[in-house]
């Protein structure tokens, strides 16, 4: 692989330490490798990240009743939930453009509620959660990687990649199965 390092987001903070990011471009390494190895996919190219994923099990009876109360369908306008969650400044339109341009499933919880999973050489990476934050009926995040655990689990998957893994995701940290990239190998919480 080609490896390219960018500085133009780079940063020094006030403990001195520095950010920068690291980006590589596939020379006949295969998408499994790339994920079992921290990279995750954007724009034609993979960037290296404290990346997370789930080992995919059967979900208990608990968070299959929590879903069967849910309305889940998967025909809705994505867009028309983008735009009531904009307001939030939760996500960034051009990211979500972008993951759209690539193989996705998308599903929606009670129509105020949309996932997105793209799948890379069907490799589930949920991508994109999007909200109406004005409806609070259920933990629908938790509940959007149960049904994803579910789903995949049932298909026959073995992980389920969710995206990076910061102080902002530690929620994360309470999902089954969960483990991050820490830049040498995959560790689980405990």
């Amino acid at each position: 692989m080609k490896i390219i390092f960018d500085h133009t987001n780079g940063e020094f903070n006030k403990n001195g330490n520095s950010l920068l990011e690291v980006f590589a471009i596939k020379e006949g390494e295969s998408d499994e490798y790339m994920f079992n190895n921290g990279w995750l996919p954007f724009q034609n190219r993979w960037y290296q990240t404290r990346s997370s994923r789930l080992k995919l099990s059967p979900i208990s009876k608990r968070r299959k009743k929590e879903l069967s109360k849910l309305n889940i369908s998967y025909i809705n306008n994505i867009f028309d939930i983008a735009d009531k969650a904009i307001i939030y400044e939760k996500f960034d339109y051009n990211y979500l453009k972008d993951y759209l341009k690539l193989n996705y499933f998308k599903f929606f919880f009670d129509d105020c509620f949309c996932g997105v999973v793209n799948l890379i050489d069907d490799i589930p990476y949920y991508t994109f959660m999007l909200w109406d934050e004005s409806n609070k009926d259920h933990s629908y995040g938790t509940l959007s990687f149960y049904y994803l655990i579910d789903k995949f689990y049932n298909e026959g998957h073995k992980y389920l990649y969710t995206s990076e893994y910061y102080p902002l995701f530690s929620y994360k940290e309470n999902l089954q199965g969960f483990e991050w990239w820490n830049g040498k190998k995959w560790v689980c919480k405990d």
